[in-house]
């Protein structure tokens, strides 16, 4: 009877008796496609932004890696650029402002 128990748990799911253990391979399979088809819509976007394309996020290979890596650096650089950019606007803004209200009085 606990060789029954036994084969009964290794066929059940990790959640429990009512879900099989195809039930977890079909969400599993399920979850690696989304990442896969978000993966896939994030180099698309990178692409069509000129931005270093991410490399092949689902293999462990140093040149994915490496690649990877550069992009991710480029998006912050990018990003650091862009909050320099509107600061140094503002500034240039708050100024003009200022001035005007001189020329006012």
């Amino acid at each position: 009877m606990q060789e029954q128990d036994l084969f009964g748990n290794y066929l059940q799911g990790a959640n429990g008796p009512h879900e099989p253990m195809s039930a977890m391979r079909d969400e599993k399979q399920l979850r690696l496609n989304s990442l896969q088809n978000d993966y896939q819509n994030i180099k698309q976007t990178q692409q069509s932004y000129g931005v270093p394309v991410i490399g092949d996020l689902f293999s462990a290979k140093p040149d994915d890696i490496e690649e990877t890596i550069k992009s991710v650096y480029f998006m912050m650089k990018q990003r650091v650029a862009d909050i320099d950019f509107r600061q140094e606007i503002r500034g240039k803004m708050n100024k003009a402002d200022l001035h005007q209200k001189e020329i006012q009085e």
